[in-house]
């Protein structure tokens, strides 16, 4: 996902995982058989092997000049907390709302992610058309203050 990122654009695999990724762990909510349980987590990998590369590229392109290492650090430190708080929060929301609570809450989270996303990129292409405008607007006001 990582090659798949870098020709058409970290930010589309991002939310197009996430979104895939809420897309494949809603149903196993309502799954019947082992089988269907296996194969959705399977199309859930998948669709979670593309939020780690692209969030990994996504920091080294936004992180300050020099700060990458730091960043990285932040992120290996939310994963590890993650990897311990994570199954804390899914056994309580399973023994309060059952398994199906637990699913449809990643499902949930997922969606909460891609959204996010999208409003993170739209705030970052409207900064741009901004500063971008500022700076055409000072370039064209130069020659009449000298």
């Amino acid at each position: 996902m990582g090659r798949l990122g870098d020709r058409i654009g970290h930010t589309k695999v991002l939310i197009a995982s996430a979104l895939a990724a809420m897309v494949v762990f809603a149903p196993q909510a309502w799954v019947q058989t082992t089988w269907q349980l296996i194969l959705l987590q399977a199309l859930g990998g998948l669709a979670l092997g593309g939020l780690v590369p692209s969030v990994a590229a996504l920091m080294n392109l936004w992180a300050p000049g020099g700060n990458q290492g730091s960043t990285y650090g932040l992120d290996n430190s939310v994963q590890a907390s993650g990897r311990v708080i994570a199954p804390l929060i899914a056994a309580t929301i399973a023994a309060l709302a059952g398994y199906r609570g637990v699913f449809l809450g990643a499902a949930a989270i997922y969606a909460v992610m891609a959204l996010a996303a999208v409003r993170v990129v739209r705030a970052a292409k409207r900064r741009a058309t901004q500063n971008t405008t500022s700076a055409q607007a000072a370039a064209n006001a130069a020659p009449e203050a000298r």
